[in-house]
C-alpha cells in the first residue's frame, strides 16, 4: 500500500484564510483619504479588466500595479499601505493553522494560489503564523503566469516545488480547481470545511487528532 503523499498543497483564500474583498477595498480607499471611494476601488481592482486580474496572471508585479493605479485612476498608494490593506482583510483560520502544524512533521506543506507573486513575497506580514509553517513554499499564478484550474498550472507548480504530480495532494474550495489538479495527476480534494479535509487526510495515512482548536 502506498504511503501518504509527499507534498500537501493548499489553496490560500477561503481554505487557509478568510479574505474579505470589501474590507480590502475600504482600507485602500481610506489610504487615499477618501473612504467614500471604496466602491470605485472595488471596480478598479475586481471589475471588468480590473487591475487584480492582470497581476494574478503575472502581467505585472506590485510596483507596476501601483503605477497602473496611478496612471488609470490618479490613485497614489504607498507599497506598505497596499500590503497592509491585504493583511487587514485576511484572517488566518486558526483551525487550519493548527491542522497544518500537526501535518508539518509528516509531509512537506505548500500553498498554490491564484494571486500576484507579491502575496508570497509579503507572506510573513500578510499571513502571520502560516509563514512560520510554510516557509517560502508559496506559489502563485502570478509567478507561474498560468492559473488554476488549468492542469498545466498544477504541473508548473509541482515543477517549481521539485515534486512529481503523483506525489502531491491538493485541496481547494473550488471544485473546478480540484478537478484541474486531478487532470494534472495530483490527488485532490474539494474543500468544504475542516472536518471533511481531516477525513480525507486520515484516509491517506496521516496521523491526526479528532479536532483542531485555536492554538
Amino acid at each position: 500500500m502506498p504511503g501518504p503523499p509527499r507534498l500537501l498543497l493548499f489553496d490560500l483564500d477561503h481554505v487557509l484564510v478568510d479574505y474579505d474583498h470589501a474590507a480590502r477595498c475600504l482600507a485602500l480607499a481610506r489610504a487615499l483619504g477618501d473612504e467614500a471611494r471604496a466602491d470605485d476601488v472595488r471596480r478598479a481592482l475586481f471589475g471588468p479588466g480590473g487591475l487584480e486580474f492582470g497581476c494574478d496572471r503575472g502581467e505585472y508585479g506590485l510596483d507596476e500595479y501601483l503605477d497602473h493605479a496611478q496612471a488609470r485612476h490618479g490613485w497614489r498608494w504607498r507599497r506598505q499601505d497596499f500590503v497592509a490593506a491585504r493583511r487587514d482583510a485576511t484572517r488566518v483560520d486558526t483551525g487550519m493553522l493548527a491542522l497544518c502544524r500537526v501535518l508539518a512533521p509528516q509531509a512537506r506543506l505548500a500553498v498554490f494560489t491564484n494571486n500576484g507573486a507579491w502575496i508570497g513575497e509579503h507572506a510573513a506580514d500578510i499571513l502571520p503564523g502560516l509563514a512560520d509553517v510554510f516557509g517560502t513554499d508559496f506559489v502563485s499564478s502570478g509567478e507561474l503566469r498560468t492559473s488554476k484550474p488549468e492542469p498545466a498550472a498544477f504541473r508548473a507548480c509541482c515543477d517549481r516545488l521539485g515534486v512529481a504530480p503523483g506525489e502531491a495532494f491538493f485541496t481547494d474550495d473550488k471544485a473546478a480547481n480540484a478537478e484541474g489538479a486531478r487532470q494534472a495527476g495530483l490527488d485532490a480534494h474539494h474543500f468544504t470545511g475542516l472536518p471533511g479535509l481531516r477525513e480525507a487526510l486520515v484516509a491517506r495515512g496521516f496521523d491526526l487528532p479528532g479536532d483542531f482548536d485555536a492554538p
